[in-house]
């Protein structure tokens, strides 16, 4: 390569996460945008981060005290 060339990008498909399926959700424009934040820009990370951050408070005792 020359000095000024990039490396090739990768073809396809990112890969899957594990144990993952795609779906597809319809969301109101500030759902989305609140996605977006939580995800950094993406909105699938952000419904990731928003599920994950239910979880652990559904999980934690000392929220009902």
């Amino acid at each position: 390569m020359s000095a000024n060339a990039t490396a090739p990008r990768p073809v396809g498909r990112p890969p899957e996460i594990d144990a993952g399926r795609r779906v597809q959700v319809y969301l109101d424009a500030a759902s989305l945008r609140i996605a977006a934040r939580l995800g950094g820009g993406n909105i699938s990370a952000g419904i990731r981060a928003a599920l994950a951050a239910h979880n652990r408070a559904a999980n934690n005792p000392k929220r009902f005290t």
